[in-house]
């Protein structure tokens, strides 16, 4: 019985602190290491001391983070790793769906009982949108692995979202009678799939929202779908519901592969997931099943065999006794972005947390070899006979130490050239040749396919690569990524990338979209980043005016994976660009005199014609290096062409461009003109890039040891794991003083700005001054007007008034007269008559 003991955490009455006390240990019995509870605190004597029921949870991207929420609506947010909790926000209704945003994102998405969805910010708890338009609950969320669009479902119809705008773009609504299961996006696609209640399973594009395919499902009783989930990789997806079967759909073929039949215990699915797998390099096989026993069970859906369980059985708990919180049954539950964590809710309504390492360890074991090398049937019996008494070996890549070429000893740095052809199974396939082409699918499928042997020890074997590369000329498209990423090692420094990541923009790619158009804005933003990265890992990369063109054909093959894209770029720069900044800021002038040199010796009359037309080797080498061929070469001939330069050390880059030269002899003896030339080495020309490639070796295996320039270069040196390795090859005083007088200009340039900026308002103000001065002469010149007509009138109402006045004086001078003038004759009249 195990004496390790899980911390029994209590959240009531607090709103944040620490989880617990001392660092809990889980039980190698059943992998409990933590049981969190949340109880009623209201005075209350029917409630007090009553349990919330925890009815959501839902881990993020990022490890050791997760959220959960009771039946009062309180989201909680777990941080493992800090050993902290904190109550993000109350939103008073039960939660019945949660989920993080994509990576880098600070959205928490929960579903609530009123048929809403709440989008909160988890670091600051604020709420940013509330989505609104279901007719029912919403039963699943599911994020765009990019973060632009957001997938709500609830039983009558699923709606999808813009989840930068938080704007409803569609709506899908099952037929009469049939309701929607479940929505979801299938992972680095452009694909969404839905399950409707009626067992179809149909695929859709997401931009157009077109329908793509159908998913059958063989004859027989109808299995009821209710939960569905698809790998990392999206080759695969899972069906179960009310029946113990599991169907398991291969998406490139869109067949059924197989049904895996569950223990008879079972009788409905209520969840399902994939849970990552180291064994896998992170493309899992093995699936979580949450089953209304109350039991999840983990399963390889390869091979059907059960790993391990997690919960207990209704009506039975697991547990020691003595304090130990008990192991309940489940009925929902969410794992940790790297499988490390599962988090449940326990039929009780508790939140239980359980460590996957502690109850299946193989899970954190290294990733087992890609590729196996085909081993004799004597070498076969004699390794057996001195194994068997050792396990098998299942760490990591392991490179094989016998080289059976000599051309896979120049990768490590030797001398030897190999010759044009290899011996692949008992036959010599030329390059290019219809046999090659023909099975160069069933080669790598048997080196990558390979069923794992008993007892046989496994490895890469980087020379069988290798020969596979110089038999058929390149890598097969279905393999590309991951041959590139086994040959140069890179070590995924997830933390060392994010710190660079995570310092923002650099100040010499803020203009990049002026300077570098490219017509993808997401594409555009990873190449700005990448940059960004890059310049601040070595200050030398944020000088260089020819990085752009240089990794955006990189950039955009690994458009869905940032970490990847830096570190092949890194890898670039580091083994593949050796003396190109040896005299920065002009051009590699060793490089182009090892160009130059070559040329001499294999096409002396080539070089003549150029050196006549005043064409050097920054003319017709330089655009070809710069660009690492992307603009001479279509897409399919320059990852051919990349497929070779990634496999060999940098001299093969530099016999590349004299086998292109070469190729191209009588075009060029053509050209006259320099703008012919410049014309020539800056836009694509038909060429056979078989014979490109093949000629690039031919040259380089016959070139004499005192002209080849295998010594100039260091050997192959991959990126160190956790920490990436320090770039100094070039002209510190020459970037650090360009690097001053850039912040000088930057500087100048902020104070001018300013200046202006302070000019433009002086001026601004004067041209405001003088038009209030304008505006008060105007209202100054219309009060005088008006003064003056008012005078006027007055002036004319004074005369008016005068004349009047004059005029009643006349007329009462004219009555008084008329009043006196009798008396005044009769008085003359009476005297007259004395």
């Amino acid at each position: 019985m195990s004496k390790s003991k899980p911390a029994a955490v209590d959240l009531t009455g607090r709103s944040d602190g620490n989880l617990w006390s001392c660092k809990p240990s889980a039980s190698s019995e059943d992998g409990l290491f933590a049981h969190i509870v949340h109880r009623h605190t209201t005075s209350s004597s029917t409630l007090q001391g009553r349990r919330i029921r925890f009815t959501r949870v839902a881990f993020s991207e990022s490890s050791g983070r997760l959220a959960g929420c009771d039946q009062l609506g309180n989201v909680f947010i777990v941080a493992l790793h800090h050993n902290r909790f904190s109550l993000l926000r109350r939103l008073g209704s039960p939660s019945t769906a949660m989920d993080f945003a994509g990576s880098g994102g600070a959205e928490l998405y929960v579903a609530l009982a009123d048929n809403s969805v709440q989008c909160l910010n988890w670091k600051s708890g604020e709420l940013v949108a509330t989505l609104r338009g279901h007719s029912a609950s919403v039963r699943h969320i599911s994020m765009h692995s990019d973060g632009r669009f957001l997938l709500t479902t609830c039983s009558a119809e699923a709606i999808l979202w813009d989840a930068k705008q938080h704007q409803r773009l569609r709506t899908l609504n099952g037929a009469q009678g049939v309701g929607v299961q479940q929505a979801l996006f299938l992972p680095i696609s452009n694909t969404l799939i839905t399950c409707f209640k009626d067992d179809s399973i149909f695929a859709w594009s997401i931009d157009t929202l077109q329908y793509k395919y159908r998913l059958t499902v063989h004859d027989g009783p109808p299995p009821k779908f209710c939960a569905v989930t698809t790998s990392s990789d999206g080759r695969f997806l899972i069906a179960g519901g009310r029946s113990r079967f599991l169907h398991v759909w291969a998406l490139d073929t869109r067949r059924l592969v197989r049904v895996i039949e569950l223990p008879v215990a079972v009788c409905r699915v209520e969840q399902l997931f994939y849970i990552k797998d180291n064994c896998e390099g992170g493309v899992s096989q093995t699936i979580g099943v949450v089953c209304q026993d109350g039991v999840t069970r983990f399963l390889r859906s390869d091979t059907c065999r059960l790993l391990f369980e997690l919960g207990a059985s209704n009506g039975r708990a697991l547990g020691s006794g003595g304090g130990r919180p008990q192991v309940e049954p489940i009925t929902h539950a969410s794992v940790s972005g790297d499988g490390h964590y599962v988090a449940s809710i326990a039929d009780s309504g508790a939140l239980q947390l359980f460590s996957v390492e502690t109850v299946c360890p193989q899970l954190s074991q290294p990733p087992v070899p890609l590729v196996q090398a085909v081993i004799p049937e004597k070498s076969r019996a004699k390794t057996k006979a001195t194994t068997s008494s050792r396990p098998k070996p299942t760490g990591t890549f392991a490179m094989s130490t016998t080289s059976t070429s000599s051309s896979a000893a120049r990768r490590s740095g030797a001398g030897e050239a190999a010759d044009d052809t290899s011996e692949l199974d008992g036959g010599a396939l030329l390059l290019g040749s219809p046999s090659a082409a023909g099975t160069i699918g069933e080669q790598c499928r048997d080196m990558f396919e390979q069923p794992e042997a008993p007892g046989a020890d496994q490895h890469v074997d980087i020379t069988k690569l290798y020969d596979i590369l110089r038999g058929y000329g390149r890598y097969p498209d279905k393999y590309r990524m991951f041959i590139w990423r086994s040959t140069l090692k890179l070590p995924e420094n997830h933390a060392a990338y994010a710190a660079l990541s995570n310092r923002g923009i650099h100040v010499a790619f803020q203009d990049l979209p002026e300077k570098y158009p490219v017509k993808s804005r997401k594409l555009l933003r990873q190449l700005q980043r990448t940059l960004s990265a890059l310049a601040h890992w070595s200050p030398i990369f944020g000088e260089v005016t020819f990085l752009a063109p240089l990794i955006f054909p990189f950039v955009k093959l690994y458009s869905n994976n940032r970490l990847l894209a830096f570190e092949i770029c890194t890898t670039l720069l580091l083994n593949f660009t050796q003396h190109w900044f040896d005299f920065h800021p002009h051009l590699p002038v060793g490089v182009l005199g090892m160009v130059e040199t070559l040329l001499s010796h294999h096409d002396a009359g080539l070089l003549r014609h150029l050196t006549d037309h005043k064409v050097t080797s920054a003319e017709y080498a330089w655009p070809l290096l710069e660009t690492m061929f992307s603009e001479v070469l279509t897409r399919g001939e320059w990852l051919e062409a990349m497929d070779n330069v990634l496999s060999n050390t940098a001299d093969y880059l530099v016999f590349l461009v004299i086998s292109y030269l070469v190729a191209n002899r009588q075009t060029l003896l053509r050209c006259k003109a320099l703008k012919d030339f410049e014309f020539f080495f800056r836009h694509r020309n038909a060429i056979d890039i078989n014979r490109l490639v093949k000629e690039a070796y031919r040259l380089c295996d016959t070139t004499p040891a005192d002209v080849h320039p295998r010594s100039e270069f260091k050997p192959f040196e991959p990126l160190t794991k956790g920490q990436y390795p320090v770039f100094s090859d070039y002209p510190k005083f020459v970037v650090d003083y360009q690097r001053q007088e850039r912040d000088r200009i930057r500087h100048e340039e902020l104070e001018l700005l300013r200046e202006r900026q302070a000019t433009i308002s002086a001026h601004q103000a004067n041209v405001q001054r003088h038009r209030d001065e304008e505006t008060f002469q105007r209202h100054q010149q219309m009060l005088n007007e008006a003064e003056q007509e008012r005078r006027a009138q007055l002036e004319e109402e004074d005369r008016k008034l005068h004349e009047q006045r004059l005029r009643l004086t006349f007329m009462h001078c004219v009555q008084e007269y008329n009043m006196f003038c009798p008396r005044v004759h009769g008085y003359a009249f009476w005297s007259s008559e004395m």
